[in-house]
């Protein structure tokens, strides 16, 4: 009696256990895969996605701003380009996160940054990092974002807490 109550607990432990597991999955894709997926499911046009660096250093909130700049790219190649191609490029150094789109289409010179790309570029701004685009032959958008530096604190930050 006493094994067979053992037997029962340690089932329900088993369920709890993977119920738990369960629920801590993501239900959104984030960092790397949300870009990914945007890409891929993106039909306007070709893209030619690449990245480099290690992920792994873009924090959280840098990822969002990420994805929103990704987006904000593609919309701008739907509404006011004819381009068939799109390359896309992120790269991460140790100081910076860089994320450039550019497309093949039509040049158009003239037509100011919408409310999305201002509102891009002022949270760019805010994290220290810059959002620039150009429409000389084609569109081309590129965001660089500083990281934080890895490793122990230097002697010159300690004297200055």
């Amino acid at each position: 009696q006493l094994l067979q109550e053992v037997k029962r607990r340690l089932e329900r432990s088993t369920i709890q256990l993977r119920d738990t597991v369960h629920n801590l999955t993501p239900t959104k894709r984030i960092g790397i895969d949300s870009l990914e997926s945007i890409a891929d499911q993106f039909q306007q046009a070709e893209i030619a996605f690449r990245h480099s660096g290690d992920l792994l250093r873009v924090p959280a909130h840098v990822w969002g701003w990420l994805e929103a700049c990704f987006k904000e790219a593609l919309t701008n190649v739907v509404r006011h380009s004819d381009a068939t191609q799109v390359e896309a490029d992120l790269q991460v150094t140790d100081t910076i996160v860089r994320l450039s789109v550019g497309d093949n289409g039509t040049s158009r010179t003239g037509s100011p940054a919408g409310s999305g790309l201002r509102g891009l570029q002022l949270r760019a701004r805010s994290l220290g990092g810059s959002l620039s685009v150009r429409r000389d032959s084609g569109f081309l958008l590129v965001g660089v974002i500083p990281l934080e530096k890895e490793g122990p604190p230097d002697e010159a930050s300690d004297r200055r807490r």
